[in-house]
């Protein structure tokens, strides 16, 4: 790399708290970089593939398996909360909403407001999980924050946070009853007037 390039990307590291790597990893293994976006502060995240052992790991693949969450543009809703990111060491800690309303006879109650956290982390690390990085980590996890501390998601986060809206009706819900979900940086716990 340059001189310029170098002092360039360190810079902006510095501005804006992690060092992105410029480019992703040649190989399809685990420090490959599968999204990169910047958010609503300018800060450039990316999630790597990652790894996960069905007990320890990081990135897109535990994201996937473990928590249920299979759209990046749930993560990028997530990290362009408003109030910006909240920091626990070097981690940049982001949180959204996913609500689900239920509508029957022309009235609509929120019934569940789910909270979602996306992990960030700065620092350099040569290797994490087995996978060598030599570099930032990115995006350690993303997970549903709920009382069993599983960070599992239901099936209706993606589809709030990437923008997409679902009706269902079964034989236990008649056809007048909808179900949609919805993304917020607050919970909802009842209508706006």
């Amino acid at each position: 790399m340059k001189r310029g390039a170098v002092l360039v990307t360190l810079l902006l590291s510095i501005v804006t708290g992690c060092f992105v790597p410029t480019a992703t990893a040649a190989a399809a293994d685990g420090s490959t970089i599968v999204f990169q976006w910047k958010n609503t502060e300018k800060r450039s995240l990316f999630v790597r593939s990652g790894a996960w052992n069905g007990n320890k790991g990081f990135g897109w693949v535990k994201i996937q398996t473990k928590h249920n969450i299979h759209k990046f543009q749930t993560l990028r809703f997530i990290s362009n909360n408003p109030k910006g990111a909240t920091f626990q060491g070097s981690d940049a800690r982001y949180e959204a909403y996913a609500n689900k309303k239920v509508c029957a006879d022309g009235k609509c109650t929120y019934t569940d407001s789910i909270p979602v956290r996306l992990v960030m982390a700065c620092e350099y690390v040569s290797n994490y999980y087995g996978v060598d990085i030599n570099g930032t980590l990115g995006v350690k996890t993303s997970y549903c924050i709920s009382d069993d501390r599983s960070g599992d998601c239901p099936d209706r986060v993606d589809p709030a946070f990437a923008g997409t809206v679902f009706s269902t009706s079964s034989d236990k819900y008649p056809s007048a009853m909808t179900t949609t979900v919805e993304m917020s940086y607050s919970p909802r716990t009842r209508l706006s007037d």
